[in-house]
């Protein structure tokens, strides 16, 4: 996954959903953290190839914004700028938790109020038919992957915290995707319907995932795994 794996705007990464999912399985399993802010679906591809141990559960975190790596080049010219760390702080942002918490959390209130430019790009490369094609195969290759090594495979379709409902119309196409293929899918959105967005966001200024959110977000992974006969409650 990306950001919303890593923990992004969570002061303590024992309040990750992922750190929160080992507490609840016990001593007898070990849950790997693999998510980059940043990072798109392509990336996160090589980063399972290469990663060096092979898992008896695979879970992808889903986002909406993980199709860039789909865009075609035209697409990718064309893109909103993103903001860049500036080089003097970069070694610290980058490997610092404390610190990138605290840069992001100071940059997202400068730019409160914004325009979304970023979410009409997103929405105009799922819309894209080549662009979504691409992005289908991507994720294809995960779940083929998964299933050739005979490892259950999981998946969790984040939303945009802050707006749910906007995001709706591409995350529903994800969710239908891997649904299609019979991979169970924790739908974020349905678990979040009703709750206010400020419940659910870091702040006011920085749309990840809240500690609260992360919490529902652990709770329901933890029961979708039970119930899917892919771990014993208490085992």
């Amino acid at each position: 996954g990306d950001s919303f794996v890593h923990g992004d705007g969570i002061a303590d990464p024992n309040k990750r959903f992922s750190n929160l999912l080992a507490q609840k399985l016990g001593p007898n399993y070990v849950v790997f953290n693999l998510g980059k802010g940043g990072t798109n679906t392509a990336q996160q591809i090589e980063f399972i190839v290469n990663y060096p141990f092979s898992p008896d559960i695979l879970i992808l975190s889903y986002v909406f914004n993980d199709i860039q790596g789909a865009m075609l080049e035209r697409q990718w010219r064309q893109r909103p700028s993103s903001p860049q760390v500036p080089q003097v702080l970069a070694p610290m942002v980058n490997n610092s938790y404390a610190f990138n918490f605290l840069y992001w959390r100071i940059y997202r209130l400068l730019e409160a109020g914004q325009p979304d430019e970023k979410w009409l790009w997103y929405l105009d490369a799922y819309n894209d038919p080549d662009s979504w094609w691409l992005h289908k195969q991507q994720l294809l290759q995960i779940y083929e992957g998964a299933k050739s090594e005979q490892i259950p495979f999981l998946v969790i379709v984040f939303p945009s915290m802050e707006y749910p409902e906007k995001t709706k119309v591409v995350t529903d196409r994800v969710i239908d995707l891997f649904e299609q293929q019979h991979v169970p899918v924790l739908d974020v959105s349905e678990l979040i319907r009703g709750i206010p967005a400020r419940d659910l966001m870091v702040s006011p200024t920085d749309p990840h995932p809240s500690e609260f959110a992360n919490k529902l977000v652990a709770e329901a992974l933890y029961k979708m795994l039970i119930a899917e006969g892919i771990v014993q409650e208490g085992d």
